[in-house]
């Protein structure tokens, strides 16, 4: 199964923030690679980088988004024709680490088959929803500096969204998601701590109502 932690367009400003730089793990997930292969392209040039104090390595957004415009770099756009064209395409937008690891741990059980795709914030979703067009968007509506419904409100605009299914899993309280405007039509509901019991029955409908077969696996 493939995993995948990305980030949007360059130096950023304005409703969805800013990001400059990536981490590795992201920069990987977000070229279909290792993190060792991310770490030898800094080494060798072909990636830049700088060091924070804590001697992590930053990767330049600029240069992976370079690199993804190669065309030796396909996306999953184009690489969903054949065998991927049979798995269920996810992206799980969600700020919280720990949970994200969690998404990634208890989704690969599920009887699906599919591609993982894991955004932190909220430029990083709105860069995989155009560039791997998912079947399913999961999504938090608490992120930090985001409005969440204003983030839903955009994301139903684009013309690339228009056929993904979108499940909002939040805290919040049907009063709360009431007083920050509700939800737009079609959009799933589900609480926090996640379901993943109903989470999984909601892929399973998802992937049936594209055709797309179930694992043979118990």
């Amino acid at each position: 199964m493939q995993t995948n932690n990305t980030v949007g367009h360059g130096k950023q400003s304005g409703q969805f923030g800013s990001k400059e730089y990536v981490s590795t793990r992201e920069a990987a997930d977000m070229l279909g690679v290792t993190v060792r292969t991310v770490q030898n392209w800094v080494d060798g040039g072909k990636l830049g980088a700088r060091v924070t104090l804590g001697g992590h390595r930053r990767v330049f957004l600029g240069d992976v988004e370079a690199l993804l415009a190669k065309s030796d770099m396909p996306s999953v756009n184009t690489a969903a024709v054949g065998k991927d064209a049979q798995r269920l395409r996810l992206v799980v937008l969600e700020d919280n680490s720990e949970l994200l690891e969690m998404y990634r741990l208890r989704l690969s059980l599920f009887r699906v088959p599919h591609d993982l795709y894991l955004a932190q914030d909220a430029l990083t979703g709105l860069f995989m929803v155009g560039h791997y067009a998912p079947h399913l968007l999961l999504m938090d509506l608490r992120m930090p500096g985001v409005d969440g419904f204003a983030f839903l409100r955009t994301l139903q605009s684009r013309p690339e969204a228009s056929s993904m299914k979108i499940i909002v899993v939040t805290g919040l309280g049907a009063a709360e998601v009431i007083e920050g405007g509700g939800l737009p039509s079609g959009v799933a509901l589900l609480p926090k701590p996640v379901p993943f019991e109903i989470l999984e029955t909601l892929c399973v409908q998802r992937a049936a109502e594209l055709g797309l077969a179930l694992s043979s696996e118990t």
